[in-house]
């Protein structure tokens, strides 16, 4: 609201005098108008006055003509004054109910706490956001109390690390109870409050209702999986040497990533594209993904076009583009020798290096209509000889440490 009032002030192009700036200018304009009022008036006095025996009523005559003039001249600083803090009062009234208007229609809740948390302001929209009215929690609950169980600890550690690390808690999510026990969504953003020394007053900032956002985009990923369990059926129809493929690259891949500590997005888009990199095969002919014999060039070239295919169909479904272009590379290889685009070490996104890996190893561990199963332990040494030249070498490292030093395994169907 701070940042809101002041942008107000720039855009107006007008600046307000506060209480010592309006004091000091009367002062001044007091001194200058009483010393020019002595000496002009003395010097007009022994000018025109002759009688020594009218110099009090000269005397009182200039008195009560000071006092006009400087009263006139007060009168109308004062006014002046007086007419900018009305101004100004006017537009920091307008700039509030700006603010809470678009507050409440966002369903965001302003508020203030003391140094402990403890509710000192909130804006009236508390009520339709988390059921209490202002009045119910100033001064009653803190606002971690919103929070319940082990979301108040989080929530605390949550604030406690924002402020170390940016100086402010910025949009943290998770699932507080309104006044009746239901559970809401709130996105919460805090920023301390400190006096001139550095001292903590306490905390000011915001909690958005984002029920509705999380409820849809929840909708969104059930129809997604319910979308790629419905082409990794049809996939697997048409491919029966390959049943289970795709949800057991996807184990492997999100396993690798995790022993690798990548970000929570990027495993999540490495789940998704391992669940779908080969739909591109429902382009393929079924004979030739069930084959037995050797592939001519030509039927080699024909299912190798699954990858591109696969990269087709996933982007017209808009699909993020992170797990599209995961999908389009899975099947490159770090020295440039993979396809379609024959991508080296540098061009290839981290998802992909370990969707690639998790994909050869199912692949070699599993039986094939072309050969019988190689088993983890002959996948695994493939991998490993190819580590620095096919396969990235940390993705490797870290495949190798799941099977062989934390008991993964790749799970029958």
């Amino acid at each position: 609201m701070d940042d809101y009032r002041s942008g107000t002030r720039r855009r107006s192009g007008r600046r307000f005098s506060g209480p010592r700036e309006s004091a000091l200018r009367i002062v001044t304009t007091y001194a200058v108008v009483a010393t020019a009022w002595i000496f002009l008036t003395d010097i007009v006095s022994r000018a025109v006055t002759i009688d020594p025996n009218r110099l009090t009523e000269v005397a009182v005559a200039k008195g009560v003509l000071f006092v006009a003039v400087t009263s006139s001249l007060l009168f109308v600083q004062i006014r002046n004054d007086f007419a900018r803090l009305q101004e100004a009062a006017q537009r920091l009234r307008e700039s509030e109910e700006r603010y809470a208007s678009v507050a409440e229609q966002g369903g965001v809740v302003t508020m203030e706490t003391d140094a402990e948390g403890l509710f000192t302001f909130v804006s009236p929209v508390s009520r339709h956001v988390v059921g209490y009215r202002p009045e119910e929690l100033v001064g009653t609950l803190h606002y971690y109390d919103l929070f319940p169980g082990e979301g108040r600890a989080d929530l605390v550690a949550a604030l406690r690390q924002g402020l170390q690390e940016r100086g402010e808690l910025k949009d943290y999510v998770d699932v507080a109870r309104d006044k009746d026990g239901r559970s809401v969504w709130i996105s919460a953003s805090v920023q301390p409050i400190r006096d001139a020394d550095g001292h903590l007053l306490g905390y000011r900032g915001s909690l958005m209702d984002v029920t509705q956002r999380i409820e849809d985009k929840e909708l969104r990923d059930q129809a997604l999986r319910a979308t790629l369990e419905v082409l990794d059926g049809v996939v697997e129809a048409r491919d029966p040497y390959t049943v289970g493929h795709e949800k057991r690259v996807s184990d492997l891949a999100i396993a690798i990533a995790g022993e690798m500590g990548r970000p929570p997005a990027e495993i999540e888009s490495v789940r998704l594209a391992g669940l779908i990199h080969d739909v591109g095969k429902l382009t393929v002919p079924s004979e030739l993904l069930t084959k037995p014999g050797v592939l001519s060039p030509a039927e080699l070239t024909l299912v190798r076009s699954h990858a591109q295919a696969s990269y087709d169909l996933v982007s017209k479904a808009q699909m993020p583009r992170a797990v599209t272009e995961i999908v389009h590379q899975h099947h490159e290889r770090c020295d440039g020798s993979g396809y379609p685009r024959g991508l080296h070490h540098d061009e290839i996104l981290p998802g992909a290096k370990v969707l690639m890996v998790a994909d050869a190893v199912e692949a070699m561990a599993s039986h094939r209509p072309y050969r019988a199963s190689l088993g983890i332990d002959e996948a695994l040494a493939q991998i490993e000889q190819g580590s620095g030249t096919l396969y990235d070498t940390e993705v490797v490292d870290a495949c190798l440490r799941l099977f062989r030093d934390r008991g993964f395994a790749l799970l029958e169907d």
